[in-house]
């Protein structure tokens, strides 16, 4: 954390770099999710805000708290919005309602302890919060590497939301463009009458 004696100016200004992170995080979470696939940039996410939380007990000054939080706003927001879709896309629509509840009275029950845990480990330290923080964000950085271990590692490589390499198709997907069968159509044999008008014929064949 950034030495004490930050004129309130300043703390609106760390504060306000963790909101700008998290508009960033919204802007880039859906090309970011396209690129890596969304299982892990919820993973990626999360790690970058465990380092983020890690760095601030290595901040020196206002300037280095505000960038690090504003990396953590971006990662959670990122990593929430991904994750909330992944939710809704997963979990059946009659159920849907009883996870999503039953995920926030989880978050709202885990707040509190988080606080108090955090709040007795700064005092038993002299009231220093650096390693609390730096403590805070490796925890972090092992939950995920765990998640990802344990099974994110498999769902993340069947996650249909990942953009293929460019120049290399899905397994099945031989051509994902249809094409009309016609004349002067490339690779595409041409069986049959061209469409169009009809011949006219003559008297003759007429009369025949």
């Amino acid at each position: 954390m950034a030495p004490d004696g930050l004129s309130p100016l300043l703390v609106g200004a760390v504060v306000a770099a963790g909101g700008v992170g998290g508009l960033a995080g919204a802007i880039g979470a859906a090309p970011l999710a396209r690129r890596a696939g969304e299982i892990r940039l919820v993973v990626l996410a999360i790690g970058a805000a465990g380092l983020a939380v890690a760095a601030m007990s290595l901040a020196s000054s206002a300037v280095t708290l505000a960038v690090a939080n504003l990396g953590y706003g971006a990662a959670l927001v990122a990593a929430s919005l991904v994750n909330r879709t992944q939710r809704q896309r997963r979990v059946p629509r009659d159920l849907l309602g009883r996870v999503t509840s039953t995920v926030r009275v989880l978050f709202l029950a885990v707040d509190p302890l988080g606080v108090v845990t955090a709040g007795a480990a700064t005092v038993a330290l002299g009231g220093d919060p650096r390693p609390v923080f730096l403590a805070a964000g490796a925890l972090v950085r092992v939950a995920a590497a765990g998640g990802w271990v344990a099974g994110l590692r498999a769902a993340a490589a069947g996650d249909p939301c990942r953009r293929p390499r460019s120049g290399v198709s899905r397994a099945g997907d031989q051509d994902a463009s249809p094409r009309r069968a016609g004349p002067g159509r490339i690779g595409v044999p041409f069986r049959g009458r061209p469409q169009g008008r009809r011949p006219r014929r003559s008297r003759r064949d007429r009369t025949s």
